[in-house]
């Protein structure tokens, strides 16, 4: 049958456009519905909410995978005739009799001074394996310092970094940026380090280097100089010890008052400055209070974010607008948490999109922090002072109204949730505590134990005396408790600077250095003596702590613990949350400390400084009237009691006293069970850090711990207790992993 007159057969058949205007329209509006639906689908989190302000678009996608030469055996040393060295058996190599000359190359895989001169090195073993003479002229050995790195450290104290351009880095940083450790040849002549080779790296110069000091042993550290090849860069901005954020200080027009003083109510004293002080005082001083004042508001803005999380976990029930937090934030980049909590970084790890633009967000963040540090008079401010005083005025009325809500339900009795009766810690016995309960009953939930049975120092005692043998002339900076102090546990740091077997003589007896604490002091930074010599075997890590993820990365912690603590019954550390909000324990070897430990869930009821480290609660000199809220916050007690040892999660506030003498070792540690916490600190450190160095540091750390490949995430359930110079050599990159940090 023949097509009816004016149908689309018809049309088709005779090759003409069968589709109208209104058919066109309807496709292309059917086309951008399904692309929206895409992108709603897709990228949920372009839209804000969820408190996910920091995330900026991104349009272009980034590479994260982070280029690890170390995995690929290509890039490696090949020469059969090059003795691989490490922690474990670098004394018995270079000690060796048979080898009287040994040039010792540490080198990191990745980096481009190794890849430049791999090659050289293969042809400079096989030379000297080719000598024939009756005393060799020398051995070329090699250390891969990615993995014993504390070998490196101790063997080349002052570690040479590739850091790219490192005024780029520091004036216009971005991620995915490549350093590693330099290649360093050291020569040793019969056990003993002479120094460092700085000479070309060929086998002609070698030779002629190497017979040189077979001909005439020096001793001087003085060494023939050819065309330098191998120059140290200059080592910036990555200091073993994180820089706190301002100091607030009455003579610095601190915008936040004592907000709990005794004088007068809690509420009449929280920010007590009114929208016309803020005015004046930013009046004609830009650019110094601007910077100040911003600052002191992402503090705000930081302790706020932790009290909503604690308010939804303990008083969620009860309604209460956080709304302004958000709509602040709203206001422009810089004002943005750049992360709202450490469930979200978990979630921003775990897909490469959001994470692509959180570096992105960083970026900018620190592009911006940048130009604030260049402000100067008469250059216009990066952000309008305007948004500055408001900000600080929403975090203000939104901290006031907060605690005033809930000290009228303590007072009305309305708070829903009954009083707490304090309770003692779980103890548990190391041989009855594996690696999996451990790290599924208590790191993940956040909760504290003691652990007992643990020997960690099996080779000898670690005994006073042992301390003071071994670190008899090292110099040691003490602390001692000022409440009158806005700091970390109340603790000053200037308290007094002795020898250490004076402190250790004189701790208990002297009326002053009572009063003193060798506080948190590192062993491996300071005394490294006390493991004894390599390969260090003196000292002992639990095996619930050896999956550390400092120890898989080039941050300043790596070598930073154990660390060790002595001080007389007249020292204690005030309420306070351990720094970066890292996991914490400590090994009791004598005396006795009582501990209060409180979780998360009750963060908001411990009153910390809105703007501060300290905390106006003080645990061990209860005020319930000044602090009405703390009657609801349960606190776990124990006596730690040596032998013992105590675990505490990362984010739990705690205090300490010591109810006799004591010394001990601790370690703060990062692994799958808080690298969320970390990170979230990490980010926040970095936005409130005056110095350059110190916020590319923190941005280093957090690009390294992110990139999926630099630092590899997860935990060995079958972990075992390891000898320090085990621990110290573990090669993490080639391990499987049993839970990782999204588990």
């Amino acid at each position: 049958a023949a097509a009816p007159t004016g149908s689309v057969a018809t049309k088709r058949a005779s090759g003409k456009h069968a589709f109208s205007s209104r058919h066109w329209l309807e496709i292309l509006i059917a086309v951008g519905f399904i692309a929206v639906s895409m992108v709603v689908v897709n990228w949920p989190s372009l839209w804000p909410g969820d408190g996910d302000f920091g995330m900026e678009s991104d349009d272009s996608f980034r590479s994260l995978v982070y280029p690890i030469a170390s995995q690929d055996m290509a890039l490696r040393l090949q020469s059969k005739h090059i003795l691989h060295v490490s922690t474990m058996n670098f004394t018995e190599v270079i000690t060796d009799p048979k080898r009287p000359r040994v040039l010792v190359a540490f080198y990191d895989p990745e980096s481009e001074s190794f890849q430049q001169h791999r090659q050289e090195l293969d042809n400079i073993a096989g030379m000297l394996a080719s000598e024939h003479s009756a005393e060799p002229l020398g051995y070329l050995c090699a250390c891969d310092v990615t993995v014993h790195s504390f070998l490196h450290a101790r063997e080349v104290p002052k570690m040479e970094l590739e850091l790219g351009m490192i005024g780029d880095l520091l004036n216009n940083f971005t991620f995915g940026r490549f350093y590693a450790s330099q290649l360093t040849l050291n020569l040793y002549v019969d056990g003993k380090g002479i120094g460092k080779y700085v000479g070309s790296v060929s086998p002609e110069h070698i030779k002629r280097f190497l017979e040189s000091h077979r001909v005439k042993a020096k001793s001087s550290g003085e060494m023939p100089q050819d065309n330098l090849q191998i120059a140290p860069n200059e080592e910036v901005g990555l200091s073993d010890e994180p820089k706190a954020g301002p100091e607030l200080r009455q003579d610095d027009h601190t915008i936040f008052e004592d907000v709990f003083s005794s004088e007068e109510s809690m509420m009449e004293k929280i920010f007590s400055l009114e929208p016309k002080v803020y005015d004046q005082l930013m009046k004609g001083q830009m650019p110094k209070f601007a910077l100040n004042f911003y600052r002191h508001y992402l503090m705000a803005l930081y302790r706020l974010q932790a009290f909503r999380r604690s308010y939804a976990l303990k008083y969620g029930h009860l309604p209460f607008d956080f709304g302004a937090l958000d709509q602040i934030q709203k206001k422009h980049h810089s004002l943005r948490m750049l992360v709202s909590s450490a469930e979200q970084m978990f979630t921003i790890m775990q897909d490469r999109t959001r994470l692509a633009r959180l570096w992105g967000s960083i970026e900018k963040r620190a592009n911006f922090l940048d130009a604030f540090d260049k402000l100067r008079a008469g250059v216009p401010c990066p952000l309008d002072e305007k948004l500055i005083v408001e900000g600080m005025l929403t975090v203000t009325k939104l901290f006031k109204r907060l605690f005033k809500f809930l000290h009228e339900q303590a007072r009305k009795g309305t708070l829903g949730v009954p009083k707490a009766t304090p309770k003692q810690l779980e103890r548990r016995a190391a041989s009855e505590l594996s690696v999996r309960e451990f790290i599924e009953r208590y790191a993940k939930p956040g909760k504290a134990v003691i652990i007992t049975g643990l020997n960690l120092t099996e080779e000898q005692p670690w005994t006073l005396e042992f301390v003071k043998e071994r670190c008899f002339n090292k110099r040691v900076q003490l602390k001692m408790l000022d409440e009158g102090m806005e700091s970390w546990g109340r603790l000053r740091k200037d308290a007094g600077n002795l020898k250490m077997h004076e402190f250790i003589d004189t701790f208990t007896s002297n009326k002053t250095r009572r009063q003193w604490y060798l506080h948190d002091w590192s062993l491996p930074t300071f005394c490294p003596e006390v493991f004894g010599p390599m390969p260090y075997r003196d000292f002992t890590m639990p095996k619930y702590f050896t999956n550390d993820y400092f120890q898989r990365t080039f941050t300043g912690f790596r070598h930073t613990w154990p660390s060790l603590f002595i001080g007389s019954d007249q020292t204690e550390s005030k309420m306070h949350i351990d720094s970066g909000n890292t996991n914490f324990w400590l090994y009791l070897l004598s005396g006795k400390k009582e501990w209060r430990f409180y979780s998360q869930k009750d963060y908001i009821n411990l009153y910390q400084h809105p703007s501060g480290e300290q905390f106006m609660f003080d645990t061990f000199k209860p005020d319930i009237t000044q602090f009405p809220l703390t009657e609801y916050a349960e606190v776990h007690t124990c006596i730690q009691e040596p032998g013992e040892l105590v675990f505490i999660p990362a984010g739990n506030p705690h205090a300490v006293r010591n109810l006799e003498p004591i010394h001990g070792v601790s370690m703060n540690y990062v692994d799958a069970s808080n690298v969320g916490l970390f990170l979230d600190a990490e980010l926040f450190a970095a936005t409130v850090s005056d110095n350059a160095g110190t916020r590319l540091r923190h941005w280093l750390v957090v690009q390294d711990f992110t990139n999926g490949a630099k630092v590899p995430q997860g935990m060995q359930y079958e972990a075992q207790p390891l000898r320090f110079g085990e621990w110290k050599s573990t090669p993490w990159r080639n391990l499987t992993y049993d839970v990782s940090s999204f588990d």
